[in-house]
């Protein structure tokens, strides 16, 4: 990958040069973390590429490495490369990677009426704020599974020292970058990480989807998350434990995972 390049300002400018006039390489390769070494947001992440690419019925292969997130440009595993033109481009944020396809009308556009578009943003808004940061909670910040899990599988290969100090300064970077971590009650979390699963049953009702015209970038985000957290074995699993209390949300994995042929491990 030494000919390729990320994303940063030159996004809109690639958006601009490309929109319309794209196919899809038959070459593109999805890194990910070896299963060794994939803590729940990773689990995630990797499952949002996957399922996405597979809805919009684009083939690529996927490999493992177990130091896919150092090979990342924004340290986060997966990571997904295609060949744009001369150049081998990376996509590490999965948010541009919609941007990217929907410019191509290769994606999921959602072409509802305005009233429903607003919902579903403001769906995805209620996963970012409120989902995202339990599943954060749950993984670097409950002790119980910080010292009986995430330390181990962050670390997994590392030689000694390392393995007992990398995790720690990880933890503590995660803790420096948002202080909110050091004064947030878990109740309050897992209040939040309810509401907005109560509001997604709610919307989902007994549908196959969140909204009419087939799966959106919605229903690929509560794939990920729902299905992530179930299957994801941890010392405590609150989470789990709350979404195991509507059960339409581990329903509507299994529905869109058989309706469209989908591999989700």
């Amino acid at each position: 990958m030494a000919a390729g390049q990320s994303f940063s300002a030159s996004f809109s400018e690639l958006l601009a040069t490309t929109r319309g006039h794209f196919a899809w390489p038959s070459d593109v390769i999805l890194y990910c973390l070896s299963k060794g070494r994939e803590l729940l947001p990773d689990k995630i992440r990797r499952l949002c590429f996957q399922t996405y690419l597979q809805l919009c019925e684009l083939p690529f292969e996927t490999k493992t490495a177990h130091n896919a997130d150092a090979m990342s440009p924004n340290g986060l595993a997966p990571f997904l490369t295609v060949r744009i033109g001369p150049h081998l481009t990376i996509f590490s944020d999965f948010e541009k990677l919609v941007l990217f396809l929907d410019a191509q009308h290769l994606g999921l556009e959602y072409g509802g009426e305005p009233t429903l578009k607003a919902d579903n943003e403001a769906f995805i808004s209620l996963i970012t704020t409120r989902v995202v940061p339990a599943e954060v909670y749950q993984t670097w910040i409950c002790p119980k599974n910080v010292n009986q899990h995430t330390a181990q599988v962050y670390c997994s290969g590392m030689p000694w020292p390392l393995r007992h100090i990398v995790p720690w300064l990880r933890r503590a970077e995660l803790l420096w970058r948002d202080w909110k971590w050091l004064t947030t009650k878990k109740e309050d979390i897992l209040q939040d990480f309810r509401a907005a699963c109560d509001a997604l049953h709610k919307r989902l009702g007994n549908r196959d989807a969140f909204f009419d015209g087939g799966p959106s970038c919605l229903d690929v985000l509560v794939l990920s998350h729902v299905q992530a957290v179930l299957t994801t074995t941890l010392p405590s699993n609150e989470l789990g434990e709350i979404i195991s209390d509507y059960p339409n949300l581990g329903n509507f994995c299994g529905t869109i995972s058989a309706s469209h042929n989908l591999i989700i491990n």
